[in-house]
């Protein structure tokens, strides 16, 4: 039997202690909801890139100016064959994230899009407003009624912080039709434009 002297014991925790630091070093693994101070606005397209694949994204597409990750897990299997805003058919990636890049090639525009079922959108868009500094937005809402009778109430936002505008879209389905009425009919967009990045850009002409 082997015995543990106490300085034994000592280096074991001492090595634990490091094993542990390491492990928090090397990334928090995926992250659904990444804070608004931690998002790399002004980093160039390889730190951007490096950043969210880090972070459990993965690219989507990309363009001369523009990447969308998605994140993969967003929502349980189960919800992707239910039908997206009152449409049946094949779902989109229900959780993406554009950048946009300005032509120095730093990040300058972000832009969060979500599917998702009503009460899933509610905790989401609930815990994402807190972490934003979404609570004094305000929308303005319109509504209209298809010829099946299916209703879509749209509504949008700005709010501005000082340093960020973030124009905020919303789109709820309210189906008639049984087999609607359990998808993802919930719909969220937050675009995010840091005024040293735009410069000239204003909460009204967002509302255009």
């Amino acid at each position: 039997m082997i015995r543990m002297t106490r300085f034994t014991t000592y280096l074991l925790s001492l090595t634990t202690a490091f094993l542990l630091l390491a492990c928090k070093s090397e990334g928090k693994g995926p992250v659904e909801r990444i804070a608004l101070k931690e998002l790399p606005f002004e980093a160039d397209r390889v730190t951007t890139e490096s950043f969210f694949q880090k972070s459990g994204w993965q690219k989507l597409e990309q363009s001369d100016d523009r990447i969308v990750f998605f994140f993969p897990a967003a929502v349980p299997e189960e919800l992707r064959k239910l039908p997206v805003m009152g449409e049946e058919g094949p779902a989109p990636e229900p959780y993406t994230l554009q950048v946009f890049f300005n032509p120095e090639g730093k990040a300058a525009i972000m832009i969060l899009h979500r599917f998702d079922t009503s009460d899933r959108m509610e905790s989401f868009f609930k815990a994402i407003s807190e972490d934003y500094g979404l609570s004094g937005l305000k929308f303005s809402e319109v509504s209209e009624t298809s010829g099946l009778g299916n209703q879509l109430i749209e509504s949008r936002g700005v709010l501005d912080t000082g340093d960020t505008l973030f124009l905020v879209l919303r789109s709820k389905v309210l189906p008639v039709e049984e087999k609607l009425k359990n998808g993802m009919n919930d719909e969220i967009e937050i675009r995010i434009f840091p005024k040293k990045l735009n410069e000239g850009i204003t909460a009204d002409a967002l509302l255009d």
